[in-house]
């Protein structure tokens, strides 16, 4: 599996560069998902490798000033991420605002896999949701912070612009990620001992 998010965002249409990596993974034959927190695509090894390579090489050309990728490898094989049989469904159809608020994507049970969340509907299974990686919706959530503060670089914020973003991301949860203070430090120029003050601060406060 290969997931992927491309910048810069643009609040009002999709990107050269989103809609160029989106099509490099088409290409290359993967069953892709898109969610508010990014793209994923799967496949066997060879066209995921060959699809990421083509990704970074053609989404920087055309503008793209970050992409952000990780790729794991599936025990089970690529699995279809479309939810097609799905969109008949009356749960299925009350849930989707709900996934893509979260960027969760609906699959059907008989292809969910062993960290999918099977959801019943009059005791059968109907739906199961696959959860983003939080690694993406981390960085989703940067870039959506930083649009609060006018699109600036969240390095380029002030001190007390910081720690404003710093609460709101503690509001948001994303601190409960893995590397999170690490990954929010690097967004914001300052050292991990900083975010924790930043933290204590609110905490006091």
């Amino acid at each position: 599996m290969v997931e992927f998010t491309t910048e810069p965002f643009e609040l009002d249409g999709f990107p050269e560069h989103a809609r160029t990596a989106r099509r490099a993974v088409e290409d290359a034959g993967l069953a892709v998902a898109v969610g508010p927190f990014g793209t994923s695509a799967e496949g066997d090894a060879e066209q995921a490798l060959a699809a990421t390579a083509r990704l970074l090489r053609e989404t920087l050309a055309v503008g793209a000033s970050r992409v952000s990728l990780q790729v794991s490898v599936l025990a089970d094989g690529p699995a279809p991420a479309g939810p097609a049989p799905l969109d008949e469904h009356p749960f299925t159809a009350a849930l989707r605002p709900l996934l893509e608020a979260i960027g969760a994507t609906a699959v059907d049970p008989a292809e969910a896999r062993a960290e999918d969340v099977v959801l019943e509907w009059d005791g059968a299974p109907a739906v199961a949701v696959r959860l983003p990686h939080l690694g993406s919706a981390l960085d989703r959530l940067l870039a959506e912070t930083a649009r609060q503060f006018d699109g600036r670089p969240l390095a380029e914020l002030s001190r007390t612009e910081k720690q404003r973003v710093v609460a709101l991301l503690e509001e948001r949860g994303a601190f409960t990620v893995r590397h999170g203070v690490e990954t929010v430090a690097s967004a914001l120029g300052v050292s991990r001992f900083t975010v924790y003050n930043y933290l204590n601060r609110q905490e006091k406060s």
